[in-house]
């Protein structure tokens, strides 16, 4: 959910605004608050929620309302992270930091899954060649909260941040013991 907008779409957090802008004229993004819409859902930055093995045909992004969301913030799952540059990934950079925090920004406004299929990664967001990526390393098709998501890139923001001039740059990568990982790093795609 976006306010009171559900939201049944696919494609990057900025794609999914995009549409949502011209299905409701009235729709204005800079209005809603990156925390209520959260803690409307009764979510939090700190609680997890995940639904995994679904049918590769459903949504990539839709509501938890949709999706029947299990709750559980006792069984937290982060593991590892690592800061640029990785080892066995010569062509990954970093990104600018003020362009991951846009993305943070966009994806806490939505009370929405991320979903990523099993063996891939998804971008869930992505603007000024700047990406978050959701990769899932299980045979399983996931949805995870896209909110929740936005902690793994914070955690990487907080760790793996550095200037080089007047520019701040950050690439990293965190890992959840439940199979996936969340990705912050350069893509000249967007």
């Amino acid at each position: 959910m976006i306010g009171d907008i559900t939201l049944n779409h696919t494609g990057t957090i900025e794609e999914i605004l995009a549409k949502v802008a011209d299905e409701n004229p009235s729709f204005k993004l800079e209005e809603l608050d990156s925390t209520s819409t959260g803690a409307a859902g009764g979510q939090s930055i700190a609680s997890r929620d995940k639904v995994s093995t679904q049918s590769h045909h459903q949504k990539r992004t839709s509501t938890h309302e949709e999706r029947g969301v299990n709750h559980n913030p006792s069984q937290q799952t982060k593991s590892d992270l690592a800061c640029y540059p990785f080892p066995g990934q010569p062509d990954w950079r970093a990104a600018e930091v003020r362009y991951i925090d846009d993305g943070i920004a966009y994806l806490k406004k939505v009370t929405a899954l991320c979903w990523v299929n099993g063996h891939a990664c998804s971008r869930i967001s992505c603007s000024y060649k700047s990406a978050i990526t959701l990769c899932n390393v299980t045979p399983n098709t996931m949805g995870l909260s896209c909110t929740y998501m936005t902690s793994y890139v914070q955690d990487i923001l907080n760790r793996c941040a550095y200037s080089v001039g007047l520019m701040r740059l950050v690439g990293g990568q965190a890992w959840d013991t439940d199979g996936y990982n969340v990705n912050v790093m350069r893509d000249t795609s967007c």
